[in-house]
């Protein structure tokens, strides 16, 4: 029997150049108010409901934390649609609820965007079983899909913009879960976030991947220089046992202005 697991993350919730649902209903002193998506935010959309439409029901979802923006400590708040991390993560919980899956597996993302007095994760976690979904959140997560086959979760993971050796940092992950593979319940394989692109590795042992993510660059991101990141998400099929990693993502042009001369 095969199993299917849609592996999603950072959606960053909040920022201008990030997902959001169509418009979002903000109730700020007793008024309400109305937040529409952009044009890049109706294209990350356009990309999640096809997303919804190709992958259809699931077995469950891996879901790789950073669900809101935040405060965006780094980058002092610029570059928000809201501060009210309350309504950020409604509309986290309003494009999540979509899936068509009653099992989550949620990982806790980074503190400068979803820490807090008020975990966002957490809150949004709780969102998802009031909608009648079972959800497992932790820091980290051990998840047994049979006896043979298991992942370990967690959000942070090494990061460069250099393409060639993207894999490096997953690799040694992966080493060494496998060198630890008992003190993990036998889990060989690994799934992380953080990275906003898309990187698989395996080895005659295990595999993983790091997911992309649904945010384009923001200031603090060009500090680096020229970068190139993955916008979409991670199919994962476990037939027999055997793994595999399905990419499908929406690509983007630069969010950098072009002026012509």
């Amino acid at each position: 029997m095969i199993k299917r697991i849609l592996a999603v993350g950072d959606l960053h919730v909040g920022s201008l150049i990030s997902i959001m649902p169509k418009e979002v209903n903000e109730s700020i002193n007793g008024r309400n108010h109305v937040h529409y998506a952009n044009e890049i935010q109706l294209e990350l959309l356009k990309g999640w409901k096809s997303m919804l439409r190709k992958v259809g029901k699931v077995d469950a979802v891996f879901n790789m934390g950073d669900n809101i923006d935040g405060p965006n400590y780094y980058d002092k708040g610029k570059g928000a649609w809201t501060n009210s991390l309350v309504t950020q993560c409604e509309a986290a919980f309003k494009l999540l609820a979509d899936i068509k899956a009653k099992k989550h597996y949620m990982v806790i993302g980074s503190k400068y965007h979803v820490g807090g007095n008020l975990n966002a994760e957490d809150f949004i976690a709780n969102m998802l079983r009031m909608d009648g979904n079972k959800v497992s959140l932790g820091k980290d997560l051990i998840v047994k899909v049979n006896k043979d086959v298991g992942f370990h979760l967690l959000h942070e993971v090494g990061y460069t913009k250099n393409v060639a050796t993207r894999v490096n940092a997953l690799y040694k992950e992966l080493n060494r879960l496998i060198q630890f593979s008992n003190e993990y319940y036998g889990v060989n394989n690994i799934i992380r976030g953080h990275a906003h692109y898309f990187v698989e590795v395996s080895n005659t042992v295990g595999s993983g991947c790091i997911t992309p993510s649904w945010k384009l660059q923001d200031d603090f991101m060009k500090k680096g220089g020229v970068g190139s990141l993955d916008v979409g998400y991670v199919l994962i099929e476990i037939n027999n046992n055997k793994i595999s990693y399905h990419y499908d993502g929406v690509r983007f042009k630069s969010n950098t202005e072009v002026c012509q001369m």
